[in-house]
């Protein structure tokens, strides 16, 4: 679908926009694709979302509504290039020529999942493949202290710091060791997102008690990104039961977040106390020895000649994480492949200028959302009624006309699914409606948004004025 889609699209575009992206999912004539960064979604929505939707018709007749979803954790799991559909598989054969065939690395991973559950794991995400530094050595250390003997030491693992310093390399490097040394564990990895995806999907189908009882059978539970069950209540409650099933089993449980537990907001006070029961490990910036290291061995990965002189350029200029100091040198390396363009000073150079403003692109992107983004429940309400056209008092009034009862509920799902009210709260401001009042309203709203490609693209818009 991408790979038809790229086709029509200019080359520097699909290599800036759709590295690393994903479908996610499809169901009831939705495709989901999953995107690793928000900055990627306005230009891939504004660009490129008509031929995407033609190129999925193509595979999903059905198909009426594409949605992307923001996953982080793609920038390290996921395994698209575009380089493969710009060179016409020509990267996929060097691959092929340096190591593993494609087929033969799909068997050994399929033969890996027999008789027991093992979602996500990346084989390519291991401890042998993390370059250790002082940022990290405390992290890798109880890391695997926790793959040598699951569930007896350090358990639960919370594993918190910024994005693109290893959390996720840490976790699946778990999940791989664990896999490699109990042949017979059952595994599963996901993110938080995916996560909840899966309960409200169960709990739609009926499935609820179905999916409980699937992930109270592992052995292994790995949770990437907890900030993102932030107001996700029913989500919530599901994990806080899992995890005490699991814990009183002896099972081993490891989170991540981009903050200690403390710091999480959105979280229930007792799922935050059973995240720091275990061993809580910060992950800082990595210094200059660690990066340089890190390139070094990238270096060796590609095949590619880069001078010493290069790699601490990048390493002194590149410092906020790893994921953007890979990028830096990724870029040089699809520089190389697709013009034969020499990894140099002067190349590097107009990669870090280019960098420059596009972070300060993302950056004046981001303060205007945060300036015009809606801080309370009153500011979501006077912005619905508004685009709605109808009195803010209807809404919070008794009536049930179609005309303000609409309106009322799109206003009560972005407060309790974007803002993270709680349902109680919700209720109080519209007419002191109780919580099933308010869950009621926003469950028809998520099912409307799937069964309706108008009010899809109305509440969408409604979310971009709300800066969410």
């Amino acid at each position: 679908m991408v790979k038809k889609a790229a086709k029509k699209l200019p080359k520097s575009h699909v290599l800036a926009f759709f590295r690393k992206t994903e479908i996610l999912s499809y169901e009831k004539e939705i495709v989901t694709i999953g995107i690793p960064r928000e900055s990627f979604r306005p230009w891939i929505e504004d660009n490129a979302g008509d031929i995407l939707l033609v190129a999925a018709r193509e595979e999903f007749p059905q198909v009426k509504i594409l949605h992307f979803e923001i996953d982080g954790s793609l920038e390290e799991t996921s395994s698209f290039d575009p380089r493969n559909i710009l060179e016409g598989g020509k990267m996929e054969e060097k691959k092929q020529k340096k190591g593993i065939s494609v087929a033969a690395a799909k068997k050994v991973i399929s033969s890996r999942q027999i008789g027991f559950s093992r979602r996500f794991l990346n084989p390519n995400l291991t401890f042998e493949h993390f370059v250790n530094g002082d940022n990290t050595a405390l992290a890798e250390a109880a890391s695997l202290a926790v793959s040598r003997e699951p569930g007896k030491k350090y358990n639960p693992l919370f594993l918190f710091g910024s994005f693109g310093l290893g959390k996720t390399h840490l976790l699946h490097a778990i999940g791989n060791k664990i896999a490699e040394t109990f042949s017979d564990a059952s595994i599963v990895l996901l993110s938080a997102q995916t996560f909840s995806d899966e309960i409200v999907k169960a709990i739609r189908s009926g499935k609820g008690d179905e999916l409980r009882e699937k992930y109270r059978r592992n052995d292994v539970f790995i949770l990437d990104d907890v900030q993102f069950l932030s107001g996700k209540e029913r989500t919530q409650e599901i994990l806080f039961h899992t995890f005490n099933d699991l814990f009183h089993k002896g099972k081993q449980i490891v989170f991540s977040s981009d903050c200690p537990p403390n710091a999480l907001q959105g979280i229930e006070e007792r799922l935050v106390s059973r995240f720091s029961m275990g061993m809580v490990v910060d992950i800082q910036k990595p210094d200059f020895e660690t990066r340089l290291a890190i390139l070094q061995e990238k270096t060796e990965e590609a095949g590619v000649d880069f001078s010493d002189e290069v790699l601490e350029m990048i390493a002194e200029e590149v410092t906020e994480s790893v994921r953007d100091l890979l990028g830096v040198f990724q870029q040089l390396v699809a520089h190389h492949e697709l013009q034969g363009m020499r990894p140099n000073k002067t190349n590097l150079l107009r990669i870090l200028k280019q960098r420059s403003r596009d972070q300060r692109f993302e950056q004046d992107e981001i303060e205007e959302k945060r300036s015009g983004k809606a801080q309370t429940i009153e500011d979501i309400a006077k912005l619905v009624a508004n685009f709605y056209e109808v009195p803010l008092e209807k809404m919070q009034g008794s009536t049930r006309l179609r005309e303000y009862n609409l309106p009322r509920q799109v206003a009560m799902f972005f407060a309790h699914r974007r803002m993270g009210e709680s349902l109680q709260k919700v209720g109080n401001f519209f007419g002191g409606r109780d919580h099933t009042s308010v869950l009621s309203a926003v469950r028809r709203v998520e099912k409307n948004r799937k069964l309706s490609k108008t009010f899809w693209r109305e509440t969408n818009e409604i979310r971009k004025q709300l800066g969410f």
